[in-house]
């Protein structure tokens, strides 16, 4: 459609960029596609999808960006649905599976045979955990060995300031823009356990006080006063425990 007007066919010659203005747009189609293929044999075939109560909702895929997450029993019969959604969706689509960036976890109670044979049938690889969107997808409760990227994280981003003799103004204004939000797309979606934000507060005050990881300096002021708003003469940075 041009300019509400039917036109001939448009060939690409090449793929489109993700700044391009039309791959938004086009993502929207291709993700609305997919999830119509997902609802249409479901809605047949009932075998996709699982509940986490049970009054709950059906789940079968959760979309965001150019990710995708689908739950499936794992049956020989649930993969043939599966192999089919997939191979309409390239074939209409023109898009293709990233096997070396995918991958399939079982629950703890499958054979180590059945495991095998659907593994082998996507040539995918095999993970007792997995992540979606930096969230760890376990069974399992969290411990800070599954947060360890977020410390990292910060320690990397306060390893290259330290070289750049920061005045205390320009290090408070790192820590709330840069530092303080590291974490918080996972604080938003996942219990992340107390040591893990007090091992990065500990990060943030050696940075506050010191510029650096590698010199201790006094800490001049209580960190619950540092804390406190500017109208309540504190320095404004937020407390991730709160």
């Amino acid at each position: 459609m041009i300019n509400g007007q039917k036109s001939n066919w448009i060939e690409a010659t090449c793929g489109f960029r993700q700044g391009c203005p039309l791959s938004p747009y086009l993502f929207i189609l291709c993700s609305e596609l997919l999830s119509l293929l997902i609802n249409q044999h479901q809605n047949r075939d009932d075998l996709l999808g699982i509940q986490t109560t049970a009054q709950g909702p059906l789940i079968t895929h959760l979309l965001f960006a150019d990710d995708i997450l689908m739950f499936a029993p794992a049956t020989y019969r649930a993969v043939r649905i599966l192999n089919s959604i997939f191979d309409t969706y390239c074939s209409w689509s023109g898009q293709k599976i990233n096997k070396a960036k995918s991958s399939i976890c079982f629950s703890k109670k499958m054979k180590g045979s059945r495991k095998r044979m659907i593994a082998n049938k996507w040539e995918f690889c095999t993970q007792a955990e997995g992540k979606y969107l930096g969230i760890p997808l376990i069974s399992r409760r969290l411990v800070k060995v599954d947060f360890q990227h977020i410390i990292e994280s910060v320690r990397g981003r306060i390893s290259s300031w330290g070289t750049r003799h920061l005045s205390l103004a320009g290090r408070v204004t790192l820590i709330n823009s840069v530092l303080t939000s590291i974490p918080i797309f996972s604080l938003s979606h996942t219990f992340v356990p107390d040591n893990v934000l007090v091992e990065i507060e500990k990060l943030i005050r050696r940075f506050l006080w010191s510029g650096n990881l590698t010199s201790n300096a006094a800490h001049l002021v209580a960190w619950e006063h540092v804390t406190k708003p500017k109208n309540a003469r504190g320095l404004g940075i937020h407390r991730l425990k709160e």
